[in-house]
């Protein structure tokens, strides 16, 4: 996948990407990395999302962005929001880090560090859930919440299982990083509906 992105072409709940990691034991310290690009259509727009078999829980992990320029990461439903800059038609580089052990949680933009926070303290990260790009799932149940449906265009989307250090950080927004969890240049995927893979223009 390197030098290449998945494009969403229109809202839809049947356009998504499964991404199969090449580790699954429970994490207890992460970060997930990716680019995206969007014009934000009316609504939240999911670009990252882990667990949708679970009718209890909505929010096993997820990323997404809404309208009101705000990010937004949950974790075991638990959730926290930061207000972005308002840099529509603009590529951004995101990142999220979590450490189970303090609770500590890190979100940066285009390599910009946003003030840490705390989020679930002690809990884990069951990766054998399905780990899902462009979707999140309805409010305890297993379809897919039609007003989080992505539009846009997704690359460099890699996962590890450690916090990365600020610099290390840099290094995937310049470079584009290559996760133990997910990596793009071995990405495995599956596509459903009519998401495309084109050349990457950035």
């Amino acid at each position: 996948m390197k030098n290449e992105v998945f494009i969403f072409p229109k809202k839809s709940v049947s356009d998504y990407v499964i991404l199969t990691p090449m580790l699954t034991d429970p994490l207890k310290n992460m970060t997930v990395c990716l680019r995206t690009y969007t014009d934000l259509r009316p609504g939240q727009q999911a670009l990252f999302t882990i667990g949708i078999t679970n009718p209890t829980s909505r929010h096993t992990f997820s990323i997404f962005e809404s309208v009101s320029n705000y990010f937004l990461t949950y974790i075991n439903n638990s959730g926290v929001h930061f207000q972005r800059d308002p840099d529509v038609r603009e590529w951004r580089h995101i990142c999220v880090s979590w450490d189970s052990t303090t609770g500590l949680f890190q979100l940066w933009v285009n390599d910009k560090k946003y003030p840490r926070t705390m989020l679930q303290r002690g809990y884990s990260i069951d990766l054998k859930e399905v780990i899902v790009l462009g979707q999140m799932q309805l409010n305890k149940g297993k379809e897919w919440d039609s007003t989080a449906s992505f539009q846009g265009e997704i690359c460099d989307v890699n996962m590890w299982d450690k916090v990365l250090s600020t610099e290390e950080v840099g290094a995937a927004m310049l470079y584009g990083g290559n996760g133990n969890i997910i990596s793009w240049e071995s990405l495995h995927y599956q596509i459903k509906g009519d998401v495309l893979i084109q050349k990457r223009f950035i």
